[in-house]
C-alpha cells in the first residue's frame, strides 16, 4: 500500500494497534459477567492500549506529515496474567479460567466447522486462540516517539480503573463510623 500511495502521490501512514481495551470490548463484556475463559497460560508479553489513546493515535496519524508503518502501544507491555491481576485487585468478583491452548484450538476448530456456512463472523476462532497466545511486546513510549503524543493512560494500571468505572456498577455502602 505504501508503494501504491507513493506512485499515486498520496500520503500514507499505517498505525498498527496492539490489544485495544475499553468498556465496550469483548474482554470487558466477559469481565462484567464475572468470568473470563482465557485460551492458554496467559504468561506471554503483549502490548496494550486504552481505546481513547488508540483513537487519539489514529487521529494524530491522519493529520500528521509522518509517512510509514508504525506499531504503537502504551508505555509498558505486560502479560495477560498481569492484566487480569490488576482487574481482580479492583474487581475481586472476577474469575479467570485458563483453558489449555490445545483444548481451545480443538473447541474453536469444531465451532468453525459447525458454523462455516453462516454469514455472520465467529468470535470464537482458532485465529483468536493463536492471537491470544502470541508474544507481542511493543517498545516503550511508542506514542511519544512515533506521533509526539503523550498517552492519557500510560499503562494498564492507569487505564483499567477508568474502564472499570465505565462498565461496572458499584454500590457504595455507608460506613458504620459515619453518624
Amino acid at each position: 500500500m505504501a508503494q501504491m500511495a507513493d506512485k499515486a502521490g498520496i500520503h500514507f501512514t499505517s498505525i498498527r494497534l496492539p490489544h485495544v481495551y475499553g468498556a465496550k470490548s469483548l474482554l470487558f463484556y466477559q469481565i462484567r459477567q464475572g468470568k473470563i475463559f482465557f485460551p492458554g497460560k496467559g504468561n506471554n508479553l503483549f502490548g496494550h492500549l486504552h481505546v481513547s489513546d488508540a483513537a487519539r493515535a489514529l487521529i494524530k496519524a491522519g493529520v500528521s506529515d509522518k509517512k510509514g508503518i508504525y506499531v504503537v502501544a502504551d508505555n509498558l507491555s505486560c502479560t495477560w496474567n498481569d492484566l487480569f491481576e490488576i482487574i481482580q485487585s479492583l474487581y475481586p468478583k472476577l474469575r479467570v479460567f485458563h483453558i489449555p491452548k490445545w483444548l481451545a484450538l480443538m473447541a474453536t476448530g469444531a465451532i468453525e466447522w459447525m458454523l462455516k456456512f453462516r454469514k455472520t463472523p465467529n468470535r470464537f476462532s482458532t485465529g483468536a486462540v493463536v492471537s491470544w497466545n502470541l508474544r507481542l511486546p511493543v517498545e516503550s513510549n511508542t506514542l511519544t516517539k512515533v506521533l509526539d503524543l503523550e498517552p492519557e493512560y500510560p499503562t494498564i494500571s492507569d487505564g483499567i480503573p477508568e474502564v472499570l468505572d465505565d462498565c461496572i456498577a458499584f454500590t457504595w455502602r455507608p460506613s458504620n463510623l459515619e453518624n
